[in-house]
């Protein structure tokens, strides 16, 4: 596989998420694992890359941290850089100290995002995740999300679950 690797390396909320120097790790991995990933340090809207380029855009636990015009331009570039058919792939934080779960908006670390509205603005189709498991859609229920917190997996370090989907072009 052909692999680019976009990641402007902010902290989102915690200043050490990053220590040293992030393009030396990167070739010490390429070298470890004998890839050839990558690296480019910037968002996915003005990374440069080739539209309709990519059969698969992963976006892993970063949507939640960024403004409103940062979502979109992302979600507008991931839309660009799929091929015809190519999958968006995502991995969404849900905060349990946030809104819906509580009255407070945001954390250090972002907010919690509609998946109801990731999916209508980025002009693709959802393939595949569970809408009652997604924040934002008329099936989600938080008071039955926090009911059977005990069969999900729970962030450690922040109380977080993660909501995952697939959307098609």
């Amino acid at each position: 596989a052909d692999v680019t690797n976009v990641d402007p390396f902010e902290p989102y909320g915690s200043e050490d998420l990053y220590p040293g120097d992030v393009e030396s790790l990167h070739r010490q991995l390429n070298e470890w694992f004998h890839l050839n990933v990558t690296l480019k340090r910037t968002t996915l809207a003005e990374s440069g890359l080739e539209a309709a380029a990519f059969d698969i855009v992963y976006s892993i636990s970063t949507l939640e941290h960024l403004s409103a015009e940062q979502l979109q331009s992302t979600l507008t570039a991931a839309r660009k850089l799929l091929k015809p058919g190519g999958a968006l792939v995502l991995t969404v934080d849900l905060f349990l100290e946030l809104h819906p779960f509580t009255k407070q908006e945001a954390n250090r670390w972002g907010v919690n995002v509609s998946m109801a509205d990731v999916v209508a603005r980025s002009g693709l189709t959802l393939e595949q995740g569970d809408v009652s498991e997604l924040y934002g859609f008329a099936e989600f229920d938080a008071q039955r999300v926090q009911s059977q917190l005990p069969r999900y997996l729970v962030g450690a370090r922040q109380p977080t679950l993660v909501q995952a989907c697939v959307l098609r072009k």
